[in-house]
């Protein structure tokens, strides 16, 4: 009746004091006599066979103190069948009502136990089970633990074991009476040679939730948390582990279990082809998998046995039928890429069989540890390695337990300990795997290292002590490295060399395109389909970053494939039109390079950055088309490493923000986004900390466009930052595979580059940025100022005294600030209107009476409103902004409360993802008569093919550009059509009523777009401040600040008074010269001349 999961508790060799819990408690237990057992039965018989006395007790009051056998209860009431207080054979009898009323020493020694007491005792009655069997029990609630307790001191020497059943619920009175005997027991029992045990058997899946501080329970309390889970390290080393996880069974149990079903339901085919043995390793393996989950109630379920117990005879059957018959080891094989792992497997695995089947030589220790990049099959090989050994008969269940250094790190130095145990106990008989281990090192957070440390000295005593288990600890190949070497001196002796080190390869494009092609085996496809795929995979594999994800990435790419062909016509082959548009421009030869140079042609100024621009993006599509003719792909590499020098105001980082699109346009990097990096957070650390924080950034940021401004500060804290940049730039792993920018002011620039001999050989890209002229200042502030509804009267008159104050400033002795000093006077220009409103001026007209230091006439109240915008300043045609709208555009808002949203429930109907060539944001329907949706303008940027998403993308409406003003960020859709469920926000129409600090806000969009999510994420905040013309590189708008909570993706979504679900503003989560929860007013929209909202 032995059963391995209850036999390797170990009894004999435990203290006083023990747990038992762990999913098993309820599963159902068929041992070697192919009966079927509860917990309970089982824990009674396998003790019996070691020779214990066993009494289980309860509080429920049908059971109190029981057990299967009547002489157990017999020995330690002492008692006198048909009598209630006589001694008979030596034993001590006592009457019930008083358990220690006339004891006394017997002077008979322990003896052999005998079978089961024949006689009848009035105390015990017979009971039964739900599974109709026996029981004896005495009815007895009074002072249960004095009993143990007195029995225990009386004879120590006798084997017995006390189970208390429900400890997870049971609560007892005097409890300041009980635990000092308890203690004393747990004091003098190793020098008594005590031979009683007494276990908590807890009712509960997890230790996690098992003890509590101040509760009423017992065994849940501060004693027999410190007394089965001790926090100590000292402590745990002594008592050794004291609470014992029971889980799934072993190939030993469903070997008996379907033994059992041959015998009792007639089951012969289970002789057939493979045999018992084969088929229990095949149903072990198929429960470890935890994919099935059809019938379970909770996804652990189908690891026990009673999943297999309640299933009928012909399920079980047809299940048996359908299991995978192909070995693990060929299933291995069958892996593309995986070629050298293999070889190190069969190695290995020829080792484990030649220790486990002899006893003779040194100790082999099994633990490994998988070394690689992510998506490389690390966990992959794991299950396989697990389901391997079981196959071999090395490990007895063969299960997986996956883990990462979150799953082990507690809340307080001591729980780590207890977690991580917990961790071990539920591996026994498998494999632990602990994924990107190396956080061990730093504790997990970074913050305690002494979490890392008590987690790591529990692995090691298990890893030390578990024969029948082992551990494999994952991660990148140079942080595993550092965690063997400096995570515990005697980590390494845990490791049996150089031949427990897998080194996971990254997959060469061969292997890449054999995973895809596994992805997408239910589709046909086309010629032209899978040549476009093998060149983009191809690409993808020489252009790979630091982060690259190997596997997974053909995962994503099979995954977008697919749902695009999903929407466009799912009974067609997979053809080129399914290729998402972001990875066919890594080997498009056809780009648009006028539309992109448009772009940047519209900077003012820079006539030098410019024609630099425009070489980098000629001659990387000129070396694209060439390879493409040659039926190759480029292969090379580009220096994308930049210095930009030049004072401030003067468009470095605009630049650094077209750069991020143009490159990203050619496929040379692999995020629009640029990364914005402060000096201080690279030099700010601790001593010796700085090359650190380096990699960090190259790591956080690969395949982006990283912008260091006044990168010249990263000299003045000596030379370790710079030789840092250096080195890693010449890492495999960063190398080519993203682009760095460093700017500031052209000497200082010029001084950091001197001072590192290896500077000026990675940074071959010197752009220097020139000063703007006064024309290109002025039409810098003209166009804030029509974006803003203002117009300068007489022109002529107020361009003089603009040229004179940019002279002004160009000789103060400072850097000149170029862009700034244009918006700092338009500011200031406002400001004197404003002063004037009060006196009745109005109409938005700028005199030169409002320029500094202008000595004349105050203007006289009242000017009108029809007076003509600006002539565009002469030589200067080719600066004006194309994307401010030339006519006056004229929508309707509806009115409807019928259809205006009204409650969150409703967002969902009024918000929608907008999905463009070039990226994708957050949009909102502001009008359902004519299709209107607002959004923010740097969402549709560049993106002449706009698709406004609904429903979870069930809902495609292709949209137009109706209206745009880049300066305030705000733009309007109009789209082809609308759902018949859609809704619309209402936007406050008070232009002149500002919204209030502290005021409830809500917020919704799509976080970094169906990436990530296909549903929209609702936030709440409240406003922080309120910025009038904040300035944002070239844009400048009246700000709301907040504190909520938004991202890349949320960009153009609606903020709302939480008290109407009125929209007052529209979210800049995506801008990228902004941090997040900045938010333009809505009130803007209705001082545009360009725009009459009806």
């Amino acid at each position: 009746m032995k059963v391995k999961r209850i036999e390797n508790f170990n009894l004999p060799y435990r203290p006083l004091l023990s747990g038992i819990y762990g999913p098993g408690i309820n599963d159902d237990f068929v041992g070697s006599d192919l009966r079927r057992y509860g917990i309970k039965e089982m824990l009674f018989r396998t003790f019996r066979g070691q020779g214990y006395h066993v009494v289980f007790y309860s509080q429920d009051p049908t059971y109190n103190f029981f057990s299967f056998r009547k002489d157990d209860l017999v020995e330690l009431f002492g008692l006198a069948h048909n009598q209630s207080s006589t001694v008979n054979r030596g034993r001590y009898v006592a009457n019930i009502a008083s358990p220690f009323a006339g004891r006394r020493r017997s002077t008979v020694g322990n003896q052999t136990l005998p079978p089961d007491d024949t006689e009848t005792y009035s105390q015990i009655q017979v009971c039964h089970e739900d599974t109709n069997r026996l029981y004896y029990r005495i009815a007895n609630s009074v002072k249960p633990l004095d009993t143990i307790v007195h029995y225990i001191s009386e004879h120590p020497e006798r084997k017995i074991v006390f189970i208390f059943s429900t400890a997870a619920t049971d609560v007892y009175d005097h409890v300041e009476e009980i635990l000092p005997q308890l203690n004393n027991l747990k004091t003098t029992y190793n020098s008594t040679n005590c031979q009683a045990h007494i276990i908590a058997l807890y009712d509960t899946k997890t230790i996690g939730g098992i003890f509590k501080e101040g509760t009423a329970e017992l065994f849940r309390g501060d004693f027999f948390k410190e007394a089965l889970a001790p926090d100590s390290k000292e402590a745990s080393i002594k008592e050794g582990n004291l609470m014992y996880c029971i889980m799934g069974p072993g190939r030993d149990e469903y070997r008996n279990l379907l033994n059992r079903i041959r015998l009792l339901d007639g089951y012969t085919e289970l002789m057939d082809g493979q045999g018992i043995e084969e088929k229990a390793v095949r149903l072990s393996q198929n429960v470890t998998k935890k994919k099935r989950k059809e019938e379970q109630a909770y996804v652990g379920e189908v690891e026990m046995l009673s999943y297999y117990v309640k299933m009928h005879t012909s399920k079980l059957k047809a299940t048996i039928d359908k299991m995978n018959t192909e070995r693990s080891i060929d299933v291995l094989r069958g892996m593309p890429g995986t070629e050298n792992i293999l070889k190190q497997v069969d190695i290995y695995i020829e080792t484990l069989k030649d220790t486990h089947n002899s006893s003779e030589g040194p100790r082999f220790r099994p633990h490994l540890v998988f070394s690689g990049n992510p998506g490389t099959g690390k966990t992959t090989v794991a299950r396989l390695l697990a389901d391997i050994l079981r196959e071999e008969g090395i490990l007895e269940r063969g299960h997986l337990i996956e883990a990462n250094v979150g799953d082990l790190e507690g809340e307080y130095i001591g729980q780590t300990r207890i977690k991580t145990q917990a961790l071990c106990d539920r591996a026994r008989g498998g494999i632990l795997f602990i994924d990107e281990a190396y956080g061990l090192m730093s504790g997990g957070n970074g913050e305690h290292a002494d979490y890392g440390k008590e987690a790591i000295e529990v692995l090691m005593q298990f890893m030390e002590n578990s024969s029948d288990s082992l551990v494999i600890l994952a991660g990148y190949k140079s942080d595993m490295e550092n965690l063997i070497k400096n995570g515990n001196p005697g980590f390494m002796r845990r490791f049996n060399g150089k031949e427990s080190f897998f080194n996971f390869e990254d997959y060469d494009d061969e292997a890449l395109y054999k995973i895809f092609k596994r992805q997408i085996k239910h589709y046909e496809t086309t010629p032209d389909f899978d040549d476009r795929i093998r060149r983009i995979i191809s690409y993808m594999y020489i252009h790979r970053n630091a982060r690259w994800g190997n596997a997974s990435e053909m995962e994503k790419l099979a995954s977008s494939v697919t749902g695009i062909h999903r929407r466009r016509d799912s009974k067609l082959p997979l053809a080129v039109e399914d290729i998402p548009t972001d990875k066919m421009r890594l080997i498009n030869d056809d780009i648009d390079y006028t539309a992109i140079l448009s772009e940047v042609n519209e900077l003012i100024g820079l006539a030098e950055v410019k024609e630099h621009l425009k070489t980098l993006l000629l001659s990387t599509l000129g070396r694209r088309r060439e390879a493409q003719q040659l039926g190759e792909i480029d292969m090379e590499k580009p220096n994308l490493n930049f210095v930009f020098e030049g004072n401030p105001g003067t468009g470095k980082t605009t630049v650094a923000n077209k750069m991020a699109k143009i490159l990203y346009e050619c496929g040379l990097i692999d995020d629009i986004t640029p990364a914005e990096i402060d000096v201080a957070t690279l030099v700010n650390a601790g001593v010796g900390d700085t090359p650190k924080a380096i990699e960090k950034m190259f790591k956080d940021n690969s395949g982006k466009v990283i912008f260091i401004d006044e990168a010249y500060q990263l000299a003045n804290h000596g030379t370790e930052a710079i030789d840092a940049i250096v080195k890693s730039l010449t890492d495999p792993r960063f190398e080519g595979n993203q682009a760095l920018i460093l700017a500031g002011y052209t000497e200082n620039m010029e001084s950091m580059i001197a001072g590192n001999i290896g500077m000026r050989d990675r940074f071959a890209n010197i752009w220097h940025f020139a000063d703007y002229s006064n024309e290109e200042l002025w039409v810098i502030m003209t166009h804030i100022a029509t974006a803003k509804g203002f117009t300068f009267v007489p022109e002529e008159e107020c361009i003089k005294l603009a040229f004179d104050h940019f002279n002004t400033k160009r000789t103060t002795g400072k850097q000149f600030a170029n862009a700034r000093v244009a918006v700092n006077l338009f500011k200031s220009l406002r400001d004197n209107y404003h002063c004037q409103v009060v006196n009745g001026a109005s109409g938005r007209v700028l005199l030169p009476e409002y320029f500094p230091g202008h000595v004349g006439v105050v203007p006289p109240a009242g000017v009108s409103n029809t007076i003509s915008p600006p002539s565009k300043l002469r030589g200067n045609a080719d600066h004006e902004h194309s994307t401010i709208p030339k006519s006056i555009i004229k929508i309707h808002l509806d009115n409807s409360d019928e259809y205006a949203v009204s409650e969150v429930a409703q967002f969902a109907n009024a918000v929608g993802l907008i999905d463009g060539k070039k990226g994708m944001g957050t949009g909102f329907i502001i009008s359902n008569s004519e299709r209107l949706v607002l959004t923010a303008s740097h969402v549709i940027e560049g993106n002449p093919d706009l698709l406004f998403l609904m429903n979870r993308g069930q809902s495609a409406m292709g949209a137009t550009v109706l209206w745009n003003n880049t300066i305030i960020d705000l733009a309007i859709l109009q789209c082809d059509s609308m759902p018949s469920d859609a809704r619309y926000f209402k936007i406050d129409a008070n232009a002149n009523v500002s919204p209030k600090v502290l005021e409830r806000i809500l917020h919704c969009g799509f976080l970094k777009g169906t990436d990530v999510s296909t549903n929209f994420s609702t936030y709440e905040g409240t406003i922080s401040n309120y910025d009038q013309d904040k300035q944002l590189g070239e844009r400048c708008f009246d700000a709301i600040m907040s504190g909520i909570e938004a991202t890349h993706g949320c960009s153009g979504g609606p903020v709302l008074r939480a008290t109407d679900f009125t929209v007052i503003g529209v979210l800049q989560g995506g801008f990228n010269e902004a941090p997040a929860r900045i938010i333009t007013d809505i009130h803007q929209l209705y001082k545009q001349k360009t725009l009459i909202i009806e």
